[in-house]
């Protein structure tokens, strides 16, 4: 055979040996990261757990991760110009209820992860043309407010340019528990979201509620931490009779890709 033959057959072989060894590599790779995401979110793909639990525990690894913790530190220390760094579990507590208030009525947005939480729904006054103020809330994400005015009065009523935002965002449980795991995380410390999924068998109300634990080294125990009630060491305080008396009966915790039982502890 030619020699100028021999090469081009050589040249072709070597593409198809060098694509296919691609292909492998690419198989491999793909194969791998299946394999990760299998192990990482196993407690998920093989058990069942409501949707609202799959939710928190995006969020949580969202959070959770050294990039996003240093923009949340900064967002503290250069926006709001309040630094938590280096608060205990018990002042982070006293540092979010600085910043973020408890909000029953309807929201626009409900933000999930903590600069969203401490930057979209900003509680304030506006005034009204006879000189009364007015509660409402400016939406960052919809560019919109929501004036809650008396019966009787309009829009027109408003005294035009006259917003005045408190220095506070507005939430519920949700965005208390999410915005609190972020700073524990931001300060060290391993952490839980607390999810009462529970289903209503009797008369009592049931689920609807997302609490925290911080684990505590010194006595090597998980710690209940209610951080939109600014209660600590309480798993009682939500199935108690003579306290909130709920219907308990399906807690989850969650830590990363872990998720945990919980139930018994909140029963």
């Amino acid at each position: 055979m030619p020699r100028k033959k021999k090469n081009l057959i050589k040249k072709a072989l070597k593409k198809v040996f060098n694509k296919r060894t691609v292909g492998i590599a690419i198989a491999v790779s793909l194969v791998t990261s299946l394999v990760s995401a299998i192990i990482m979110y196993r407690d998920v793909i093989f058990n069942s757990y409501p949707a609202i639990v799959s939710q928190y525990r995006m969020r949580y690894n969202e959070m959770n991760t050294s990039e996003y913790l240093e923009q949340l530190r900064a967002y503290a220390r250069d926006v709001l110009n309040d630094s938590f760094d280096g608060l205990d579990y018990a002042q982070l507590v006293l540092w979010e209820h600085k910043h973020l208030g408890y909000w029953g009525g309807a929201l626009q947005v409900r933000p999930e992860m903590p600069i969203e939480i401490l930057s979209t729904n900003l509680f304030g006054t506006i005034q009204m043309k006879n000189g009364m103020p007015r509660y409402a809330i400016y939406c960052s994400k919809t560019q919109t407010f929501t004036v809650y005015l008396l019966e009787g009065e309009t829009t027109a009523d408003i005294q035009p340019n006259s917003w005045n935002w408190e220095g506070w965002t507005v939430g519920r449980c949700g965005e208390f528990a999410l915005l609190y795991n972020g700073l524990l995380l931001a300060n060290g410390y391993r952490s839980r979201i607390v999810v009462d999924a529970s289903h209503k068998t009797d008369d009592r109300v049931a689920g609807d509620h997302v609490w925290n634990e911080v684990y505590i080294e010194e006595t090597n125990m998980w710690l209940h931490v209610d951080p939109t009630e600014r209660v600590f060491n309480s798993p009682d305080m939500y199935s108690n009779p003579d306290k909130w008396n709920k219907n308990v009966n399906t807690v989850f915790g969650i830590e990363g890709s872990e998720i945990v039982d919980l139930t018994e502890k909140y029963r």
